[in-house]
């Protein structure tokens, strides 16, 4: 299937180097241009394969519409869950002359080939890592929100659902870096934050859920939610909260939750979590690509699958769009100015990493449905 798409630019190709402007004697760019491509795990890799296809016949037709003498081909191999790996793919393909990639969807992948990637001047995007610590000035651009943003979007969405009042749990480790931003954005949009309760790396998150059931007892009304700033799975804090009247009657807000669903509510659990993503955004060629995505693979299309392809389309159109006066680094974020992809808008802070996205709120438990649901969402953008 070929997607017609999003924006009308004209294209005058004339090279691809990454960190230099172009000679003026260079003549106009031709042949084939190759990405790479590498699926962090060998059960995403069908997704990824798919995704490049439509990408790639979606270059080279702007590439034939506009006479161009350039066509692109994107080489899809799998990280299979590996660090190293994904660091071998990436210089076996420079080897051969491979300078453009959509790789690094784990953390852990990206660090591996940072050093590499920085030293030759290799361009990467990432669809889906999002650590903070990947936030500086470097080879990367990251498609994914990363997670110092989740907390402006949530202070907003949870005020919108009618969570006035936060009771804030968390690892002390990661309370101080996440919880304080929470705190003082929840705050100044006019929420209460009741109590805070941290805990050390090395002990579990239910040793403090008894002085958590204290202060919700000493609280009265349903506006109420607890705010857990830890990667705890859904399933073990419904498992954990049995024992305590309030905590298994109240809403939990896990930031991450909804990103690994691991949801196994049996019996007449009364738990309510909500949970953030980061959404498609709904066009006739998003609606298209589901469609098509839903009949291949059973399964919905997600965010991060939407990552992939605008990656694609970045790094395809970057090179399509150069002057004389640019480099590829630089034109991508001028490219994603103009670009509306399945993931919508798309902006790039000073360091490579995406300040332009919509997040979605997502709720489970607060009806007879036992699935999660999109409840608000808030178009984030620094500007």
């Amino acid at each position: 299937m070929i997607l017609v798409l999003f924006i009308t630019i004209i294209y005058f190709p004339k090279t691809q180097p990454i960190d230099r402007p172009m000679n003026n004697e260079a003549s106009g760019l031709s042949g084939v241009v190759e990405i790479g491509v590498i699926s962090p795990t060998n059960e995403t890799y069908a997704q990824y394969e798919y995704i490049a296809k439509l990408a790639e016949d979606e270059l080279n037709l702007i590439c034939n519409e506009s006479n161009l003498e350039v066509s692109f081909s994107f080489n899809v191999s799998s990280g299979e869950s590996s660090p190293a790996v994904v660091l071998e793919r990436v210089m076996d393909q420079w080897r051969r002359g491979v300078n453009l990639f959509v790789a690094g969807g784990y953390h852990s992948q990206l660090t591996a080939m940072r050093s590499f990637i920085n030293d030759n001047k290799v361009l990467v995007i990432s669809p889906s890592s999002t650590n903070i610590d990947m936030n500086h000035v470097d080879y990367i651009y990251r498609m994914s929100p990363n997670d110092s943003l989740y907390g402006p979007s949530l202070t907003s969405l949870l005020l919108e659902y009618g969570i006035n009042r936060v009771l804030l749990l968390g690892r002390d480790n990661l309370f101080n870096y996440d919880g304080v931003w929470f705190s003082d954005a929840y705050l100044e949009l006019g929420g209460e934050v009741i109590d805070t309760l941290t805990y050390p790396y090395d002990v579990e998150f239910n040793a403090v859920l008894g002085e958590a059931e204290a202060i919700l007892e000493s609280q009265a009304g349903s506006d109420i939610g607890i705010l857990l700033i830890d990667s705890i799975r859904a399933d073990e804090i419904q498992q954990a909260s049995e024992q305590y009247n309030r905590l298994m009657n109240s809403t939990w807000i896990s930031p991450y939750a909804y990103r690994y669903p691991s949801l196994n509510i049996t019996g007449s659990s009364t738990v309510k979590f909500l949970s953030l993503s980061p959404l498609l955004v709904q066009s006739e060629a998003t609606k298209a690509v589901e469609e098509e995505f839903k009949n291949r693979f059973d399964e919905e299309i997600d965010f991060v699958d939407g990552c992939v392809f605008d990656s694609c389309m970045l790094l395809g159109l970057s090179v399509i769009d150069l002057t004389n006066s640019s480099y590829i680094r630089s034109e991508l974020p001028k490219v994603a100015e103009s670009y509306v992809g399945l993931t919508g808008p798309i902006g790039f802070d000073e360091n490579g990493d995406r300040d332009i996205f919509r997040m979605g709120l997502f709720a489970y438990g607060f009806n007879e449905n036992p699935e999660w649901s999109l409840g608000e969402y808030y178009d984030y953008s620094l500007e």
